[in-house]
């Protein structure tokens, strides 16, 4: 969290000015607001059926998010940025291990809590 507090306030004293800050966050969530609305619309009319959304979905994370990523991280990546963001890289990875321990402390818990709700899981 003080990581991400200090980029920020590093963007903030750089010229960057808290306005702006705000005004690309809103023009992301707008955007992505946007998309979904449309989405919304279609299904609501009953121009998505199941197949569709499932066809839709599995182009977007297929082939489209990843040129998206491609396409607009790539170019703008630096050496000296990725140092500044080092922690949130590494934090990516401990919230993934934390999180699959405490789910399975939890199940575990659970299990033997209640192990009539748990008769084939044996993680």
């Amino acid at each position: 969290c003080s990581t991400s507090l200090a980029v920020l306030f590093r963007a903030m004293t750089s010229g960057v000015t808290f306005v702006a800050l705000t005004g690309a966050a809103v023009k992301a969530v707008a955007t992505v607001g946007a998309c979904a609305a449309v989405g919304v619309y279609a299904h609501r009319h009953g121009l998505l059926d199941g197949k569709t959304q499932k066809t839709i979905d599995k182009l977007i994370a297929e082939i489209f998010l990843p040129c998206l990523i491609l396409g607009k991280v790539t170019p703008n990546m630096s050496f000296a940025g990725l140092l500044d963001i080092w922690p949130l890289i590494a934090m990516c990875g401990f919230v993934v291990v934390f999180g699959l321990g405490a789910g399975a402390l939890v199940s575990r818990g659970l299990a033997a809590r209640w192990p009539e709700a748990f008769p084939k899981y044996k993680g």
